[in-house]
């Protein structure tokens, strides 16, 4: 029994030496912070997949829809990793003016017309926000005012790109003067 005491003694013993030798160790450890930080830039962009809108020749009274004829349309792409809702709108600069006669001439902005086809965002279609459909088989007639055409949903408030895809139509009056018209169509991104 009294070996069985002087064990136990001893491996007390020797566990209170390990035990004051590392708690000494650690006592003399020190530790510092260091703050990490990073700035991630705001990206907020709007691009286009054409550089011009072109009806080609026309006769007066002509009409021409789904125009760009080539899939996808005019596609817009809207970036943004703000996190707000954002809108999409689209407006025209002025009347159309006749830029290749000597004759002053304008064709009035309401003969031109849009509506959106499309939208996507991440690979799924429709886009998560709202997007501004006409009645079937109708249009929206373009104007100097800024109209939405979409506005964000909860999911793409930051988006990588959300893609809205228009058509345009234009309907020729028949007392048109002969000439190139030219007016410039505007599509805004806001916050």
């Amino acid at each position: 029994m009294r070996n069985k005491s002087k064990s136990l003694l001893v491996i007390i013993c020797h566990s209170l030496f390990f035990v004051f030798i590392f708690s000494s160790l650690a006592s003399a450890a020190s530790r510092i912070s260091l703050p990490v930080q990073l700035t991630v830039a705001q990206n907020f962009s709007l691009g286009i997949n054409t550089a011009q809108l072109d009806f080609g020749k026309v006769t007066p009274g002509d009409a021409k829809f789904d125009i760009p004829l080539t899939d996808p349309g005019l596609r817009i792409t809207a970036v943004t990793n703000a996190g707000n809702p954002w809108f999409l709108q689209v407006s025209a600069s002025s009347d159309f003016i006749n830029t290749a006669t000597s004759v002053a001439a304008t064709l009035p902005l309401s003969i031109l017309h849009w509506y959106p086809i499309y939208s996507e965002y991440q690979g799924v279609s429709p886009a998560p926000g709202t997007i501004n459909t006409p009645p079937p088989g109708q249009s929206f007639t373009m104007t100097t005012s800024p109209v939405l055409i979409y506005s964000s949903g909860i999911a793409d408030k930051v988006t990588l790109s959300t893609l809205v895809d228009l058509r345009f139509g234009v309907v020729v009056p028949t007392d048109a003067l002969q000439g190139t018209y030219q007016t410039t169509v505007k599509f805004t991104m806001t916050e």
